[in-house]
């Protein structure tokens, strides 16, 4: 019986321990291993108390596995509230983004007007790359398992999710894409700047320019902005960068209006 109880305790703390560690990674089966755990847990707690009101001695052991699954217990729990504290802000990332989306539309709303339609083609270009973003977004959101009845997407704290998307999947097509159209986009849009003697600062960010980690370390766009980064922190980024290249649209489309009227 001594035996049989100091397996189920190895087992349970294996077991409970692959939990905390996948609910802390945000990987997926952390429950299966938590539901595991605990349920292994009570058949070896009740051998534990066998053992020991039949012969203390031979419940040593199985004591000290006891006070080793108190403390993984402990440490686990205490992770798990850590994590629920972050899912509220990991909640009011996603607010912000839903709030940018709404401001895009406005924009996008503001740019449809009669007055700017001699400047499709620059439109046109310019809500395919938002397309293509907007896509991006969706295919994020329902690769993580789609949103709940508020709109938050499920998979908020999943933080491999976007890196897998833009490099892992299809080689980094995806991500070679996007980057490509966002930069294509900006260099037009550098030229109208400079024709209109506007300031280039009012452009939205170079993504072909590299970044650098905290460490120092060269970094491309897509890396810098989506590795290690939640999928409602990667969602935020980028509604944030839509909304700057429709407001880098509407300046171009006003300034050139103004000249027009003028």
């Amino acid at each position: 019986m001594r035996i049989a109880a100091v397996i189920s305790w190895c087992i349970t703390i294996v077991f409970l321990s692959s939990g905390f560690l996948f609910k802390m990674m945000h990987w997926p089966g952390a429950s299966i291993f938590l539901v595991y755990g605990f349920s292994i847990s009570l058949p070896a707690m009740l051998i534990h108390f066998i053992l020991r009101y039949q012969k203390k001695s031979e419940a040593k052991i199985t004591t000290y596995a006891v006070y080793f699954y108190v403390m993984v217990l402990v440490i686990g729990l205490t992770v798990l509230e850590g994590i629920k504290a972050s899912r509220y802000l990991l909640n009011d990332f996603i607010i912000v983004q839903q709030h940018t989306d709404k401001s895009s539309r406005y924009l996008q709303n503001l740019i449809s007007q009669e007055k700017y339609q001699s400047n499709k083609d620059l439109i046109n270009k310019t809500m395919q790359v938002v397309e293509i973003l907007r896509n991006d977004r969706y295919n994020l959101i329902i690769s993580a398992g789609g949103v709940d009845q508020d709109s938050i997407p499920l998979g908020k704290d999943n933080m491999d999710i976007a890196i897998t998307y833009f490099v892992v999947m299809d080689e980094g097509a995806k991500g070679d894409h996007l980057v490509n159209e966002i930069a294509q986009l900006r260099n037009e849009f550098l030229n109208e700047f400079t024709q209109l003697s506007l300031n280039p600062n009012l452009l939205y960010e170079d993504v072909s320019q590299p970044r650098f980690s905290n460490e120092g370390f060269p970094q491309n766009w897509i890396s810098y902005n989506f590795e290690h980064s939640t999928l409602a922190a990667s969602l935020t980024k980028m509604s944030t960068l839509e909304n700057q290249i429709l407001h880098t649209l509407l300046i171009v489309l006003e300034e050139k209006n103004k000249r027009r009227a003028g």
